[in-house]
């Protein structure tokens, strides 16, 4: 090797030289490996990729960055779309209530905390109580996301309260065949009162269309007018009118039509709605609160009151825990908490409570018959007058004659009853041998033995003497167990039974049986 050379190359060793045919088949394995695994390559990357739905997912407007639950921006390359906030769907059905109202307000409340993206009130109520139509009213002005009101299935009704409700929401909407109005108030007496009541159901309802329905001047005049003069409309009507914002056949059209809005809530704030896909849950009232929701009725809370009394002032008259007191007790209970959905007068359970207590009265009396009639009167005025004046709410008229002529004629039945035992001869105790014939067995001198009432008695003669053994005597006292007896009055001629004792006892006699031995 000398400086600056390169050594030489040994020569390939004979039949390894590489030819080109040896080349050809090399080349050709090398191609055939690399079509094979870009092949494999594109199988394994095609169900990933549609795995994760592309750069789009269903129900999104825009693609969505992963962790940023339903807000727009850039979805990282191969990284999951988030799917939209959640809808909860609360049913506002049957008399608006303070049940009712608790549910709704509870209902939006937890909309904010799980994150859901809008709240829709199904609504289909004849109206309620001004109290709880404010509650409700209240719960979505200060809802934490938008609220939809929605008049639905065919048939329904946004009728007086839901009129109100309808006007505080985001967005309403309407079922075909259902209506909306007749919104003028109840419950009230006076003319002065009336006026003063309607002025500020008409204030309220028109504030709540101007700033929160994102109409005109003219729906704003047309929910004043629903308050002041009952006027109603049609869904088609009030879709026609801008009273309400469209016509949906069901809840997935009302939905479909939302994706994409941008709806105004609380105190001047929007958001953009995103429902396509999104879940959509049900929050109502829970089975207790519906039961007692279901029996919000006038009538039934008359019936219920009634008997709770009935079974309470009997178990203070009949001392014990029995089935007339936890009855009562129970009965009492649910009628007053149905009493809290319901225009009640005070007045008017007082005379109820007052009509039972007469007719209890007349039992313990016996004989003063007018007591029941003065709880009959008391009764009746008691139903009428049971609920506002002027108010919806009131007791039937049939229901309240079939009630109070059924407790009526129990508590005659009753009365005639106890009546007819205390006139009775008392069978046992004391009372029982006063009056109950004897025969001296062994002399009375004054003292002596005498057979009574099967027994034979330490028996004294009175007011003293002698009477022999045999003699027929007459029970006329008892002092301990000594019995106080004088002869028997000789029997009426013709007559073959012994007459009846003149004077059984008198009260100095009965003085004495108090008197311990």
């Amino acid at each position: 090797m000398t400086d600056g050379a390169t050594p030489a190359r040994p020569s390939r060793p004979p039949g390894r030289d590489g030819g080109p045919a040896a080349r050809r088949r090399r080349l050709g394995l090398l191609g055939a490996v690399a079509v094979a695994g870009t092949g494999l390559v594109l199988a394994l990357a095609t169900p990933a990729q549609a795995a994760r739905g592309g750069p789009r997912a269903l129900g999104a407007r825009g693609p969505v960055a992963a962790g940023a639950r339903g807000q727009p921006g850039s979805a990282a390359p191969g990284r999951a779309v988030a799917a939209p906030p959640g809808v909860l769907r609360v049913p506002v059905t049957g008399v608006i209530d303070p049940f009712l109202a608790g549910a709704v307000r509870h209902a939006v409340q937890r909309a904010g905390r799980e994150g859901d993206g809008l709240v829709v009130l199904e609504l289909d109520t004849p109206g309620g109580l001004d109290s709880s139509m404010r509650e409700i009213v209240q719960a979505i002005l200060d809802a934490p996301v938008p609220v939809v009101g929605y008049v639905t299935p065919r048939g329904a009704q946004a009728a007086s309260a839901g009129t109100f409700i309808i006007a505080a929401t985001s967005w309403a909407a309407m079922a075909p065949d259902t209506e909306i109005g007749a919104a003028h108030p109840v419950g009230i007496s006076g003319q002065v009162l009336a006026e003063k009541v309607t002025n500020d159901a008409a204030a309220y309802v028109k504030g709540l269309a101007q700033n929160h329905r994102q109409s005109g001047p003219a729906v704003a005049a047309w929910y004043e007018d629903a308050v002041r003069h009952s006027v109603s409309l049609t869904a088609t009507e009030a879709a026609a009118q801008g009273v309400v914002d469209d016509v949906y056949v069901n809840e997935a059209a009302l939905l479909d039509a939302l994706d994409g809005k941008t709806l105004k809530f609380g105190a001047g704030r929007s958001a953009t709605v995103h429902t396509l896909g999104a879940p959509v849950r049900t929050a109502g009232l829970g089975p207790a609160m519906l039961l007692l929701h279901r029996l919000v009725d006038p009538n039934i809370a008359f019936l219920l009151f009634l008997l709770g009394v009935a079974g309470i002032v009997y178990e203070v008259v009949h001392p014990g825990i029995g089935v007339g007191g936890v009855g009562g007790a129970l009965a009492l209970i649910v009628a007053l908490l149905e009493f809290q959905a319901l225009p009640v007068e005070l007045g008017g359970l007082v005379l109820i409570a007052l009509g039972i207590a007469l007719f209890v009265l007349d039992l313990k009396l016996a004989g003063h018959a007018f007591l029941s009639v003065f709880g009959v009167i008391s009764l009746v005025l008691g139903g009428l007058l049971l609920y506002e004046p002027g108010s919806s709410a009131r007791v039937h008229p049939v229901v309240l004659v079939l009630v109070v002529a059924c407790v009526a004629a129990l508590f005659l039945v009753v009365a005639r009853k106890v009546l007819a035992a205390r006139r009775e001869r008392p069978v046992t105790g004391v009372d029982a041998l006063l009056g109950v014939p004897g025969t001296v067995v062994a002399e009375l001198a004054p003292e002596g033995r005498v057979r009574a009432a099967g027994i034979e008695w330490r028996a004294r003669a009175a007011p003293g003497g002698t009477l022999p053994a045999g003699t027929q005597v007459v029970v006329t006292g008892l002092d301990g167990l000594t019995l106080e007896v004088e002869r028997a009055p000789a029997p009426e001629l013709g007559s073959p039974f012994p007459a009846a004792p003149t004077a059984p006892a008198t009260p100095a006699t009965r003085g004495r049986r108090r008197r311990p031995r």
